[in-house]
């Protein structure tokens, strides 16, 4: 069963089981672009619908909430659920990790045309613009220096590694003492009919977050 760990970057089972924590050498691939997917039909849906019931399970045990919505409809792509699940699970660390016992947590799912948008929302302590500058930095806090609660950095490059591997982008949008939203964007549909689509890179919005951007 996973628990919750207040002072750390991962979520783990406490047995060391490679399925549920995510390896140092995952880290390392991930980070240099090198990460090895394992595609497979998903129903994005059913997995987030999944997924939520962990995610509830460590949100009571860190004493917050979590409101889901999803579709009614299935929304099928081309995944990876493994590392599409981890990623999940290193942005809802620091949702709990920087909001207060009792906080709301808000995760939705909709599809728009060929992409499907997965948020995160939370009503925490959000980030200073200087920090949200340098969130996707390697070795960057998403905190003040001297916060308690600090790790090594890893966690939102490696999400944004894991999203760009799909085809998709990470939009993070806060403001301090006003939480933090966080869009994920992957496009719909199996690899034939993914063809077509434009490949999307990540881009800085200095006016407060990071936005997609697409290139032929």
């Amino acid at each position: 069963i996973l628990s919750f760990k207040p002072d750390g970057l991962f979520l783990s089972n406490g047995t060391g089981d490679p399925e549920d924590v995510r390896p140092v050498i995952d880290l390392v691939r991930a980070l240099r672009g090198r990460l090895p997917l394992s595609m497979e039909k998903t129903d994005l849906t059913d997995f987030l619908d999944d997924f939520s019931q962990t995610a509830g399970d460590l949100c009571l045990q860190a004493g917050r909430e979590l409101d889901v919505e999803l579709p009614q409809a299935p929304i099928y792509l081309w995944a990876d659920r493994r590392q599409l699940r981890r990623a999940l699970l290193a942005l809802l660390s620091n949702a709990i990790k920087f909001t207060a016992p009792g906080t709301l947590l808000h995760l939705t799912l909709t599809r728009r045309g060929k992409w499907a948008y997965l948020r995160l929302t939370d009503g925490g302590e959000g980030m200073t613009p200087e920090v949200l500058t340098s969130a996707f930095s390697r070795y960057a806090q998403p905190q003040e220096q001297g916060d308690p609660r600090a790790g090594a950095g890893f966690s939102l490059p490696v999400v944004q590694a894991v999203i760009q591997a799909h085809g998709g982008t990470i939009l993070l949008q806060s403001q301090k003492d006003a939480g933090t939203d966080v869009t994920l964007t992957l496009p719909v549909g199996l690899p034939q009919e993914q063809a077509l689509l434009r490949s999307p890179r990540v881009t800085v919005d200095r006016s407060g977050g990071f936005v997609p951007e697409l290139v032929e």
